[in-house]
């Protein structure tokens, strides 16, 4: 990769630049090999394209620990966009790459995922960019054709195990096989030259991971981020999650969509939106959504987070049991400064609470109110308050009513 601007790796120290328009993307990672020999197969005699947990069928091949690592990267980095660069044909490959029929031979039936139109879009993008290959120029006789230079991967051969499948399926990121030379094994002097080819149609490529929706997914009520949270675009069967930080991305075209996400816990959430039509490939601006999820407050009859901070906070000799106007000396009654603190320390609490229905938060939250009058009145009501998950009255409790 050494001669013309060092190939690929140059890409570090030219990114945001390309012919006076800015790329702007947050980060980017560039695996030369997937074997230690740069070789197809690794000292095994696996193929590792071939060792992909798949979409349609079980792979029983044994797995393969360079294969276990590039999950372990893709697990720790949720990539929106990415390409495996091939040799042996020219032309941008797209999923799926296998099929739930047992064929075989060349340009069968396509595979089509449910994001069929953004990988269309994405192979079309770069083949149109590249010098020669939407011409689809035939590299030799019996070799497929390929219409704009770009094809299905089941319609041209199917596989199982891939790669582009697996980040798609699996991470919501959305890959394609760009085969960039006839040649399965161009000599190491011709590299800088395929780069000069390839160069701008990767460059376009890369900026189409700035298109389509992102955004956050957040706890209504605490405000912290949610990870792992699935979403699914409507009408689109392969979903998405979000990261560890509550992100999520996914490359869209121009319309009108509806967001579904899902997290147990929380009530499951619909959000519409619309991605706009961009001026140019290199001013691409995503959609930003940010989806609240409020708690679904279930598991536990009737808590008690203002019971618990009496028995623990309150200076009061807590008791079980209703007396009705029971009478209750001053020396006894909490004082409107510590009152004031516990109902904003109990909101804080019942913000974080999951294990509450809405109704007993609304309770509590009351019952607060009235405990902060009590302090102007002296007649009070002890009760029982609440139960724990194995249905036990509470003990040492005390509520003012």
């Amino acid at each position: 990769e050494g001669g013309k601007g060092q190939g690929i790796h140059s890409l570090r120290f030219r990114k945001g630049k390309n012919s006076g328009k800015t790329l702007s993307l947050h980060s980017y990672e560039i695996r030369p090999h997937l074997t230690i020999t740069g070789n197809r197969k690794n000292l095994h005699g696996l193929d590792l394209n071939r060792n992909f947990p798949d979409y349609f069928r079980q792979n029983t091949l044994p797995s393969q620990p360079e294969k276990d690592a590039v999950i372990r990267w893709l697990e720790m980095y949720p990539f929106v966009l990415s390409a495996g660069l091939h040799g042996g044909a020219v032309v941008a490959n797209y999923p799926f790459d296998n099929t739930l029929e047992d064929v075989t031979g060349r340009l069968k039936e396509p595979s089509l995922t449910p994001d069929n139109d953004v990988f269309v879009h994405l192979a079309t993008v770069y083949s149109e960019t590249h010098p020669t290959m939407h011409q689809g120029i035939q590299c030799q006789a019996g070799m497929p054709r390929f219409e704009n230079g770009i094809t299905n991967g089941a319609a041209w051969y199917p596989m199982t195990g891939g790669m582009q499948d697996y980040n798609y399926v699996w991470h919501g990121c959305m890959e394609l096989t760009l085969e960039l030379s006839c040649c399965k094994y161009p000599p190491p002097g011709e590299l800088p030259d395929f780069w000069e080819e390839n160069r701008n149609a990767m460059l376009v490529f890369m900026s189409q991971a700035q298109r389509g929706v992102r955004g956050l997914v957040m706890d209504s009520l605490t405000r912290e981020a949610i990870p792992d949270a699935q979403l699914r675009i409507d009408n689109r069967a392969i979903g998405f999650n979000t990261s560890k930080r509550g992100e999520f991305w996914r490359i869209l075209l121009p319309g009108n969509y509806t967001l579904q996400v899902f997290k147990e816990g929380y009530e499951n959430q619909s959000l519409s939106f619309v991605v706009y039509t961009p001026m140019s490939n290199f001013q691409l601006s995503a959609t930003w959504l940010t989806v609240n999820m409020t708690p679904t407050f279930s598991g536990v009859s009737e808590p008690s987070v203002l019971a618990h901070l009496l028995a623990k906070d309150a200076p009061v000799t807590p008791t079980v049991g209703a007396v009705k106007q029971a009478p209750i000396s001053p020396q006894i009654m909490p004082n409107e400064a510590w009152i004031g603190s516990l109902l904003m320390e109990s909101l804080a609490k019942l913000q974080r609470a999951r294990s509450c229905t809405l109704a007993a938060v609304g309770r509590q939250l009351f019952q607060l109110s009235v405990l902060y009058m009590a302090v102007l009145h002296p007649l009070v009501e002890l009760v029982p308050f609440g139960l724990f998950p194995d249905n036990s009255v509470l003990k040492d409790e005390i509520i003012y009513a």
